[in-house]
């Protein structure tokens, strides 16, 4: 069985993943460094952590198996915010440290509960956005009280959700978080 030391997996995730706040780093070296990878390569063991880890704290995943949708079709509603996590972090080690804090990484609820929050030109909260993965992006509001959001979604039909995350001010670019 293959085990990392915690000095080779910081290397590797600091080479291929150079925007990945420090925090991460270090919550995804543990991780790693406890368990015994039979088969798996390095960037494997990182990949599947990595993977798990975004899956179950930074999106819908949980809820959406709670509501019955099989395990599939919710892993395939859920990736496109986990590569576009992934992404950023290989690509933008500035950016991506101001998105996400200490607290977003210890589980949903917390996280939920010390936002929404103004940081320089984005807000964080509940928004109301179309229902469909495949619709055309439209930002219809972002507020602190996921009661607000869902009032707004409720008025305007079963075409629109709500979700938490971040909008850039005066923008509808929106970030699933």
């Amino acid at each position: 069985m293959a085990k990392f030391s915690p000095e080779t997996i910081e290397k590797h995730l600091r080479r291929k993943h150079p925007g990945c706040p420090d925090f991460a780093i270090a919550f995804f070296v543990a991780e790693i460094a406890k368990k015994n990878w039979k088969g798996a390569t390095l960037g494997m063991a990182v990949g599947i952590t990595m993977q798990n880890v975004l899956r179950h704290t930074m999106t819908d995943y949980d809820q959406l198996l709670l509501v019955g949708v099989h395990r599939k079709e919710a892993r395939r509603r859920v990736q496109p915010k986990i590569n576009a996590m992934i992404a950023t972090w290989r690509n933008y080690p500035d950016r991506l440290a101001s998105c996400f804090n200490e607290t977003q990484m210890s589980g949903v609820e917390n996280r939920r509960n010390v936002m929404p929050f103004v940081e320089g030109k984005t807000i964080r909260g509940w928004a109301v956005v179309p229902a469909s993965d495949d619709a055309i992006w439209e930002l219809k509001g972002i507020f602190e009280h996921k009661e607000e959001a869902e009032t707004l979604a409720a008025s305007l039909g079963s075409n629109y959700k709500v979700a938490f995350g971040e909008a850039e001010e005066g923008t509808d670019n929106f970030i699933f978080a």
